[in-house]
């Protein structure tokens, strides 16, 4: 048998060995080289370079990770907080880890950027405690964001209050970056049920990351609810059960979070009185719909947990409505893909990536590119841009040439 023509790579270290059979996604190995590259991966056998770049690829690990003389550190405080209750959940995905690995070199990046140019701390993070009342909590948030407590009757849709609430916080510092995906990799979809947001808090920088594939009233409540954690000085990562009915499988903190958050969004007071003025001879989903678009500007759930947690309905017609929400949603997901499926518009990937990552932090990047603080190399990383596209993206979003 001729020789490979290609240099072979050396075999696994045994600590690298075992990380990678813990950490890897060993379904992603088509079928034909399965049992050749868990050999390798088990350290009995070599790869070619190629051969190692196609599993590099294939398990959406860096080649680094393989030529390492140690197993990686990817122990991000972050992952800290993905509990229930008590117990640590299943292995976060190579999607969560590289997501957070993004937003980790963006905050650190812009934590460059304020030091360099010696801005102050940012006062509000850190300035809440656990135990202060809800309903001042929720009164700071709305004087912090500068809006008045009934500022949702400016809005008839959760889109265009996360905008406002969004360029709010991006005003006090907070950076707010969305995504769908990994990067623009199609077959790398961020999943809700691993987690819908997290925020990670710095005083410099304060970052929060919002799962777009979530609805829009739950990315409404999940921005509300990460800046509150910014303001408790906590970094979190919020799973798919923030809303449980089962408080004692939620934290003290998760609690607080989610309770200032719904009485930002629906008050007590001024809920209190709709309730009573509704006509509930209708059915209980259909009440509280009407509600999250007129006054408020929510989800349906949101409407839902507020009337619990005010005793105005059991915890059986909360778990009724939260049902047939999900249900609906789930409906409207696969509406959007059968239409998308057969009839495929233009995608705009400049004006997707504008949205995900706003105006502002682009402005950022241009400037400390045109400064000289920032190389071209770390723009398109930052970004997730290439060459023409980042210049086109920065012309759409600052309105400027570089």
């Amino acid at each position: 048998m001729a020789k490979s023509q290609y240099a072979q790579v050396p075999r696994l270290q045994p600590e690298i060995s075992r990380w990678m059979l813990d950490h890897a996604d060993i379904s992603a190995i088509p079928e034909k080289n399965r049992a050749r590259d868990l050999a390798y991966l088990r350290g009995e056998r070599q790869l070619t370079v190629p051969q190692l770049e196609s599993l590099s690829r294939r398990l959406h690990l860096p080649m680094s990770y393989f030529l390492a003389s140690a197993p990686p550190d990817e122990d991000f405080p972050i992952l800290q907080y993905r509990t229930l209750g008590s117990t640590h959940t299943s292995m976060p995905s190579r999607e969560l880890i590289d997501t957070i690995t993004h937003m980790d070199d963006i905050q650190s990046w812009i934590q460059d950027q304020r030091l360099d140019a010696r801005t102050d701390p940012l006062d509000f993070v850190g300035s809440f405690y656990q135990n202060m009342p809800v309903e001042d909590a929720a009164d700071q948030v709305c004087s912090l964001l500068g809006v008045q407590r009934n500022w949702f009757t400016g809005y008839r849709h959760p889109r265009s209050a996360f905008d406002a609430l969004r360029d709010l916080m991006s005003d006090l510092g907070v950076t707010t970056i969305l995504g769908k995906r990994v990067g623009h990799s199609s077959n790398r979809p961020l999943l809700v049920h691993e987690f819908r947001a997290f925020a990670m808090c710095d005083s410099y920088a304060p970052l929060i990351f919002i799962n777009a594939n979530d609805t829009e009233g739950g990315q409404l409540f999940s921005l509300l609810h990460e800046f509150v954690h910014i303001c408790l000085g906590m970094s979190n990562l919020t799973e798919s059960n923030e809303m449980t009915t089962h408080y004692s499988l939620v934290s003290p903190e998760e609690q607080f979070c989610n309770a200032v958050a719904g009485e930002v969004l629906v008050p007590r007071q001024s809920f209190v009185q709709q309730w009573a003025e509704t006509d509930h001879t209708e059915d209980l989903f259909l009440v509280c719909q009407q509600l999250s678009q007129d006054p408020y500007s929510c989800s349906v759930v949101v409407i839902a947990r507020r009337a619990l947690d005010l005793n105005l309905i059991s915890p059986k017609d909360y778990c009724t409505v939260e049902e047939q929400a999900r249900k609906r949603a789930q409906a409207e997901i696969q509406r959007k893909k059968s239409a998308l499926s057969q009839k495929k518009p233009p995608i705009n990937q400049n004006a997707i990536t504008k949205r995900n990552l706003s105006e502002r932090f682009i402005q950022m990047v241009a400037a400390g590119v045109a400064s000289g603080t920032t190389t071209f190399t770390e723009a398109f990383r930052l970004t997730g841009t290439t060459n023409k596209s980042f210049f086109n993206l920065v012309e759409m979003a600052a309105g400027i040439t570089l």
